[in-house]
């Protein structure tokens, strides 16, 4: 390999400068031209791509890794080979690496430190769910973007260097300074090791130092191992002992004493957060002593928590739930008040329907220490957000019921359901007859799916006999009815559902007032008419009720304006339908409903308002999906732009040569710019595929496409008429209610002299458009009805 690809073009890359070498990569800032970005470009060394073994897996890793997609993880665009050079392409991003900003600044603020290692943590609680462990975390992998926010790079690296027989046995991958004792043994690592090292960065960032140092990297990891943790607070008497717990805790020698998971890592930093910011003296931006003691010039924490004002009252209402959980004695009161509504947008509350329902949103760590400050106070000083809900509908809760719920709520919302069912299981054990738990328990049943649901019946059925009067059992049954059943026939899921009304019934009836147990009941309703049909528009009239009953208690979930959306659409109410996907957008701006809000704007005649979402997360964000991009490309070519068709098209095509819905919209372009012999090409490729691998969501009957309507127009072009008439005749078969596909034929017909054939295309295509409102296309067949008895135009077949 060159010691210096400075200046040259690395398959779409154009190489710019070398921004730095290591022992298995050299990184390069780099241009792509198609899409005018910058990326960053790692480009293994040829000692490694000699392996055969080292290829196979840094393919692997590189598929593992581009899977990878968190606001706080570097997103892997490409992995390819050229002229013998194996590199992988990242999102480039400007700025700082951590390293660089502690070594300017030393010690950060204590609130802004804390954000930082929960975005992280945030970051490594979702790889660890996709099985990936970093093995290398340190401030030299952390870049720092221009809005301050932390982004974690480098996973897939370190396990490959791992694997790749650079290191000699007996050793380890990592950095000595931020090494596990068990990854200083030469052990094997799992995710409690990426806790040790992320526990460092966080006492580095508070204290302007690393605990352990030493003259030689052995020397080191012995310390790692053997020598007892200096105590932060040393560096400064003033910092929290409460933040001095959680880096103490994540610094265990011993795995088995630290979190045990990334996820509860996190919870203790949006706890020592929430109490940063209840200190009466200190807040989330208050001023690290040992920033001060060294003397660096603190910046603004990264962290948005605002400071709280809280009550004496409500400070001892705080001090006392807390010694109430720890004590063990967990009593669940009965609702004095009802929780106030939500004020402003927050995280996703999860309705608790099965897992694989629908997808959940995970919160920033800056909106979770904000649920987790108001989670603790009274319910006179709450304000409610998306997850400071009661359990399931109840009318009025107390405080402790609020925060509880919203505990769980966090764990479902993160996908932890084996941290809630270990939480809700450790508090049953103490007061095993709490009603609240009990149905807690529940919730978490049916959210893992149906292979639990038997028990979330038996959770019901035990909070009914503590207290009949209450609603939250009946909203469990009727989930349990909608969601937790396998149907073999439409007859059990059309019965079942039913069931489940009839508990959301008894559930309003008992004072539940909460959004989804209207949505819930919207949802029955809408699977019973997608099977049996509406019966004189009541059940229609009852969902669009329902929803619009959840739409005015002001849901801060995305999801359930997906839902609203999508059943508008269907109506063909589509201002309702953009209005619900424009308000999902604006509480999850990563949610993807830009098919939907395509899909109506192009029946509208409007698909250019549709292209704006598609730009913004194409070119802006950098979108790597190629189905999206296909997506994107085809309501471009529906706008008329056709270069963004075609520049979106190739992106797909280059990321992916065989994405068919981008070949599909290559023909589309070529057709408009009377390349016909060039379109038939395409369409010819993709006639020899499966309709499911383009048809959806676009290039359907639907929206006027059929792949053989399409060679059918081109093969008129090329005047090939006969191969025309059997192209459009098997479109016709596919669908022998197709205007257009009858016309076009009755023409061809027409020009070969089979004028009775002509004849029955032209009648049958009148009355399928016998009910049409406009009457052009109607005026167009009699047209060509009484062309049928003047001479026909000579035919000339094209061999």
């Amino acid at each position: 390999m060159a010691n210096d690809l400075t200046g040259t073009t690395l398959g779409k890359y154009q190489i710019i400068e070398r921004l730095g070498r290591g022992g298995m990569a050299d990184v390069y800032r780099a241009f792509q031209p198609l899409l005018e970005r910058y990326v960053a470009v790692k480009v293994m060394h040829t000692n490694l791509t000699e392996d055969e073994d080292f290829i196979t897996r840094f393919k692997r890793e590189a598929q593992i890794v581009g899977s990878l997609r968190h606001p706080n993880i570097v997103q892997v665009i490409d992995f390819d080979i050229h002229d013998g050079e194996y590199f992988m392409v990242m999102e480039y991003v400007q700025g700082d690496t951590l390293k660089a900003m502690l070594k300017r600044r030393g010690a950060l603020q204590i609130g802004e430190a804390l954000d930082i290692a929960a975005k992280l943590a945030d970051a490594l609680a979702y790889a660890h769910s996709k099985g990936m462990i970093h093995r290398d975390i340190k401030p030299a992998n952390v870049l720092m973007d221009k809005n301050g926010s932390p982004i974690l790079s480098d996973f897939g690296i370190a396990h490959l260097s791992d694997v790749s027989g650079l290191t000699s046995t007996g050793m380890t991958v990592g950095t000595p300074s931020y090494m596990s004792p068990e990854a200083g043994r030469g052990e094997k690592v799992d995710e409690r090791t990426d806790i040790y090292s992320l526990g460092i960065v966080l006492y580095e960032m508070l204290t302007g130092t690393v605990p352990f140092d030493a003259d030689t990297p052995y020397a080191v990891i012995m310390k790692h191992i053997n020598d007892p943790l200096p105590m932060p607070r040393q560096f400064g008497a003033s910092l929290p002992a409460f933040v001095e717990k959680v880096v103490l805790k994540a610094l265990a020698k011993n795995r088995e004493d630290r979190y045990q998971v990334a996820a509860e890592f996190r919870s203790a930093i949006d706890k020592a957060l929430e109490q940063l910011q209840n200190e009466p003296t200190s807040s989330a931006t208050a001023t690290n002593p040992v920033a001060t003691v060294i003397g660096t010039q603190i910046a603004q924490p990264t962290s948005s928590v605002t400071p709280r004002r809280i009550s004496p009252v409500a400070i001892l209402a705080i001090v006392a739930l807390l010694l109430f959980l720890v004590g063990g004695a967990y009593l669940l009161s009965r609702p004095p008040a009802a929780a106030p509504p939500p004020t402003q947008p927050s995280v996703a509350i999860v309705p608790t329907i099965t897992a694989t329902t629908l997808a959940v949103v995970q919160p920033t760590a800056t909106e979770k220490s904000t649920i987790a400050s108001t989670a603790t106070q009274t319910p006179q000083t709450t304000t409610a957000t998306r997850t400071e809900m009661p359990v399931i509908g109840t009318p009025s809760a107390s405080g402790q019921d609020i925060a509880l719920a919203t505990q769980i709520r966090n764990l479902l919302i993160r996908g932890s359901t084996g941290d809630a069912m270990d939480k809700v299981n450790s508090l049953l054990k103490v007061n095993p007859q709490s009603y609240d738990l009990i149905v807690l328990h529940g919730q978490i049943n049916i959210e893992t799916g149906q292979e639990n649901a038997n028990q979330a019946l038996k959770d019901a059925q035990a909070a009914l006999k503590l207290d009949p009067a209450r609603p939250e059992a009946y909203v469990l049954l009727g989930q349990y009815y909608q969601f937790g059943f396998s149907y073999d026939k439409s007859e059990d899921i059309v019965a079942t559902n039913k069931k489940a009304i009839e508990y959301y019934n008894q559930a309003e009836q008992k004072g539940g007032s909460d959004y989804y147990i209207f949505w819930l009941r919207a949802r029955s309703n809408s699977t019973i008419n997608d099977y049996i049909g509406a019966d004189n528009n009541v059940s229609t009239k009852a969902i669009a009720d329902d929803l619009e009953k959840a739409a005015s208690l002001n849901p801060q979930d995305d999801r359930f304006f997906v839902f609203r959306g999508n059943y508008y659409a269907s109506l063909d109410e589509t201002d309702l339908a953009l209005q619900s996907y424009d308000r999902a957008l604006a509480l999850n701006a990563n949610i993807d409903v830009h098919r939907q809000i395509a899909e109506v704007y192009i029946r509208l005649g409007h698909p250019e308002n549709a292209l704006k979402y598609y730009k913004g997360q194409i070119n802006d964000k950098r979108e790597t999906n190629i189905d999206y991009i296909a997506q994107g490309a085809y309501v471009a070519w529906r706008s008329n732009d056709l270069e963004t068709a075609t520049e979106w098209a190739d992106l797909a095509l280059s990321l992916e040569p065989k994405a068919t819905s981008a070949t599909y919209v290559k023909g589309l372009i070529a057709f408009d710019n009377q390349m016909y012999d060039e379109a038939l090409k395409f369409f010819d490729q993709v006639a020899q595929t499966k309709p499911d691998t383009y048809s959806f969501p676009f290039l359907n009957g639907d929206f006027g496409h059929h792949i053989q309507y399409e060679r059918g127009l081109t093969l008129v072009e090329l005047g090939k008429q006969q191969e025309a008439i059997n192209a459009f005749s098997m479109a016709i078969k596919d669908n022998p209610y197709w205007v257009e596909a009858l016309v076009e034929r009755a023409k061809l017909y027409r020009q070969l002299g089979k004028i009775d054939e002509a004849r029955a295309d032209l009648r049958a295509a009148l009355d399928l458009t016998s009910s049409d409102k406009n009457n052009t296309r109607r005026d167009e067949i009699l047209a060509l009805l009484k062309q049928l008895n003047a001479p026909a135009p000579e035919a000339s077949e094209t061999p």
